[in-house]
């Protein structure tokens, strides 16, 4: 897979640091986001705007002028 990838994760959790590692070896173009002072799924919950905003950022990005 060589498109883009988002890993986002609370600051508060300790295993996805451990996930994002192994990952990226695999993913290499993938991007780590540590957001801090989150616990799980916190940022989602809490911040619902600013959360479908970094979505649209990604997913409009992915997609080609054709597809627009």
């Amino acid at each position: 897979f060589r498109g883009q990838v988002a890993f986002w994760y609370g600051g508060n959790e300790y295993y996805p640091g451990k996930t994002a590692e192994l990952l990226k070896r695999h993913l290499p173009q993938m991007r780590v986001e540590v957001l801090e002072g989150m616990g799980h799924g916190q940022f989602l919950n809490e911040h619902p705007k600013e959360y479908s905003g970094k979505m649209k950022k990604i997913l409009y990005k992915e997609r080609s002028p054709s597809e627009a």
